[in-house]
């Protein structure tokens, strides 16, 4: 089973063309990641706080949200988990040198690093390459190069990480 961290861009782009728009349920499908998780191939990760989950009600449809926690939580879909790492400072530097600075971002990759997988699925540039906003993908762009070979972490877009699963 894949686990993942799945930042909120990500979520917004499975949101642009759920599934099913009317008569959503916890039991029913609403995002194509949805039968994958059903199908116990993925397993999402949340931080015990909720930080996660208040920036995805802040930022995309709190209901919808909602009920897709619903339907992950009832399929065995979702990992709480506590957010222990750190990033190291040299590394972290290097990070802020290359734009990394949202503050929700440093918490995505500090509850990554403290998965067993450490594993992030991302479709924001910030992960990828601050410079250059909605390229994303490229395993050589700094930051995720940097996340890689200094943290291992798997860095995955969306459309990969539905591939790896599948």
């Amino acid at each position: 089973m894949i686990e993942t961290v799945l930042d909120t861009v990500s979520l917004q782009h499975l949101l642009r063309k759920p599934k099913r728009k009317n008569g959503n349920s916890p039991d029913k499908e609403i995002t194509s990641i949805d039968p994958l998780v059903a199908a116990g191939k993925l397993r999402l990760v949340l931080d015990m706080e909720a930080a996660l989950v208040s920036e995805w009600t802040d930022t995309c449809d709190a209901e919808v949200v909602k009920i897709l926690i619903s339907f992950w939580e009832q399929h065995g879909g979702i990992k709480f988990i506590d957010v222990s790492t750190k990033v190291d400072r040299q590394v972290g530097r290097k990070l802020r040198q290359f734009g990394f600075t949202d503050t929700m971002d440093k918490h995505i990759l500090r509850l990554t690093l403290s998965t067993d997988q450490k594993r992030l699925t991302s479709d924001d540039s910030d992960f990828w390459d601050p410079s250059k906003p909605g390229q994303v993908g490229d395993m050589n762009s700094p930051v995720a190069k940097l996340l890689s070979t200094q943290l291992g972490v798997k860095l995955r877009f969306l459309k990969t990480l539905m591939l790896e699963a599948s």
